[in-house]
């Protein structure tokens, strides 16, 4: 994979995306929450540091960018295992910060005025995993499997 062809593919799917949300008549502000952001996606991707420093992460993303067949195979096997332990990671992050978010809403049932933020986190968390998933972590994982069969 090409780091252009990475790019257009992230843009049209987030253009897609975009597309959804206004055919279906919502705001795109309603989609935004810097905090979900940050638990969701960036927080995993700090406890994934721990495990693989940012020079590693690096390395990875240069060698999955080069040309079909010309990375390194042990630097891709560590990619491999890099982004499905990414993938564990976000997935479970998802998970924690929905569980919050339902116990939220269960603890404020009396107050109405609590239940559409904690509703948010509920939902605003899952959907930025998977779009993230679905743009970066998938697809560099099949790009970096691509190069090492070859």
């Amino acid at each position: 994979m090409t780091k252009i062809r990475f790019i257009i593919s992230l843009i049209i799917v987030l253009l897609f995306i975009v597309l959804g949300v206004i055919l279906s008549g919502n705001n795109l502000n309603l989609y935004i929450d810097t905090a979900s952001l940050i638990l969701g996606i960036i927080l995993p991707y700090i406890i994934i540091s721990f495990v693989f420093s940012p020079s590693e992460q690096i390395k990875m993303n240069r060698e999955i960018f080069k040309p079909t067949g010309t990375g390194d195979k042990a630097v891709l096997e560590s990619a491999l295992v890099y982004f499905k332990s990414f993938k564990k990671v976000l997935i479970y992050s998802g998970i924690v910060w929905t569980i919050m978010g339902a116990i939220a809403i269960g603890v404020h049932l009396e107050g109405p005025e609590a239940l559409g933020a904690n509703f948010g986190v509920l939902m605003i968390v899952p959907f930025y995993i998977s779009i993230f998933l679905l743009i970066v972590v998938e697809p560099l994982r099949a790009s970096a499997e691509k190069s090492l069969k070859a």
